[in-house]
């Protein structure tokens, strides 16, 4: 007797069949590094890394990954609304609006 329980499958709450706005800008928006990647680092100094969106030197722990492109942002350069990058925070912005 197996002890796992078979549960139902629950269909998805998208009636319309549409992807989810984070497939959607997945498929559309090109990857720059994968998740886990590390941050390029400054040749200038040794523990310094580059914000991949205006290329100023932080330390690593005030740079962020991007969950949908993987770029490193800078907090200038990061949207917590979203928690993406601004430049993928411009996208969904964007997407966002109901015409």
């Amino acid at each position: 007797m197996s002890l796992k329980r078979k549960w139902p499958k629950r269909e998805r709450e998208n009636p319309r069949n549409e992807p989810d706005l984070f497939a959607q800008l997945r498929s559309e928006i090109q990857a720059v590094r994968e998740q886990g990647e590390p941050a390029q680092k400054n040749p200038s100094t040794f523990s310094q890394y580059l914000c991949d969106l205006c290329s100023t030197s932080h330390p690593i722990s005030a740079l962020k990954q991007c969950a949908v492109c993987g770029r490193w942002a800078c907090p200038d350069c990061w949207t917590d609304t979203y928690y993406v990058c601004d430049s993928c925070g411009g996208i969904i912005a964007m997407k966002s609006i109901k015409l």
